[in-house]
């Protein structure tokens, strides 16, 4: 196998193109779950969580007051709700976007680094990216 001098120089050069995703790859990436449902996901998960801890601690205080212990949940739950829906949300609009990005930068690598792997047994395409590293630099 053939080694060039200028590899280095083209290893960086594609690193640095793979670092910023290309509108092409960033819309077939669009296709996960909304972030909506997500943050209904989340909400759904941290109510019913607290939910459980209230039950816990209401168990014992509901010997006698069913019908207050019963209220208090729902109360609760209600306020849980109210409270947590926004930060759920915007976590999960968050999430969303980290990995949308995350997945770009992932494709856009795997193109790059299947593209060198091509480049290592074609000396053509090993002079066009010289070539266009050199137009780049220059």
């Amino acid at each position: 196998m053939t080694t060039y001098s200028f590899a280095n120089r083209v290893e960086t050069h594609l690193s640095l193109a793979a670092a910023q995703p290309t509108t092409a790859v960033a819309s077939t990436v669009a296709t996960t779950i909304p972030s909506r449902v997500l943050g209904s996901f989340l909400l759904a998960a941290a109510v019913s969580g607290l939910l459980v801890v209230v039950n816990q601690a209401l168990d014992a205080w509901s010997e006698n007051h069913v019908l207050m212990a019963w209220a208090a949940l729902w109360a609760i739950g209600f306020v849980a709700i109210a409270v947590l829906a926004t930060p759920a949300h915007r976590l999960a609009r968050s999430l969303r976007t980290s990995y949308t990005a995350w997945r770009a930068e992932s494709l856009a690598q795997a193109q790059e680094d299947k593209m060198w792997e091509l480049a290592k047994g074609d000396q053509r395409i090993m002079a066009e990216i010289n070539a266009a590293y050199l137009r780049s630099a220059g």
